[in-house]
């Protein structure tokens, strides 16, 4: 979520999608530009799972959503209203099952929300683009039309990783059951070792810090069996700073 707010809306000053502590985005976000909508922010409750229809068919009914109004000429607001993004909800055990988070015995915190479009005209999304920001392991593993049907299709993939924590056994296995099986995985996706501004600690010198990028570059290639050079080592949120 901080690439993409690093890579699209820097210039807006703040922050479109939540990415602090405890208040990230929960569910898939779908960013987009439909000139026959206004812009906002339309949210499908998790209850809908629990529902016959297909995530597709919730989409494509997507006025009988939750809506948040956007206000593009106000950009203090719209971090604001993409918040909501982030919210959640207390759930009993059973419940919690049912909606695809796991077990347990007593009440647990889950997404309010299991999908998300945003839809604001930016130069980038009024010329075509969509961006899916999608928050791992769970919700791949509950929302199967995106392993089969949005990743696949996909035009581009960034597989995101963590430099303080490398692949992880949670990493590989997302890798492993929805990635690795993509048709034309060698032109369409690009791994990118988020974070690399936690390496430097104020003594390491420059050669070292480089150095130790090098071998995370690495490392991570031979974990994912790809080439090195399709591994890209940032830090997001020096890059929105910077922008």
């Amino acid at each position: 979520s901080e690439l993409i707010n690093a890579l699209f809306f820097a210039d807006l000053q703040s922050r479109l999608l939540p990415t602090g502590v405890g208040r990230t985005t929960l569910c898939p976000v779908e960013i987009l530009w439909d000139p026959a909508r206004p812009p906002g922010v339309r949210l499908l409750p998790i209850e809908s799972r629990e529902g016959p229809r297909a995530l597709r068919e919730h989409i494509l009914d997507i006025d009988s959503w939750f809506q948040v109004p956007l206000d593009p000429s106000a950009p203090e607001g719209l971090a604001t209203a993409c918040a909501a993004i982030a919210e959640t909800m207390t759930a009993t055990a059973e419940d919690a099952a049912s909606l695809g988070f796991g077990g347990g015995t007593s009440p647990v915190e889950i997404p309010r929300w299991r999908y998300a479009v945003v839809n604001l005209p930016h130069p980038l999304l009024q010329a075509g683009l969509v961006i899916l920001d999608t928050p791992g392991y769970n919700t791949m593993g509950v929302e199967p039309e995106l392993t089969v049907h949005r990743i696949p299709d996909a035009a581009a993939i960034l597989f995101m990783l963590s430099a303080d924590t490398g692949v992880t056994r949670t990493d590989r296995d997302l890798w492993t059951e929805h990635i690795e099986t993509i048709h034309g995985l060698e032109q369409s996706c690009y791994v990118v070792l988020n974070k690399i501004d936690g390496l430097r600690d104020g003594f390491k010198p420059e050669t070292q810090l480089l150095g130790e990028i090098d071998k995370q570059v690495k490392s991570t290639a031979d974990a994912l069996g790809v080439a090195p050079a399709r591994v890209f080592a940032v830090s997001a949120k020096q890059g929105l700073v910077a922008k």
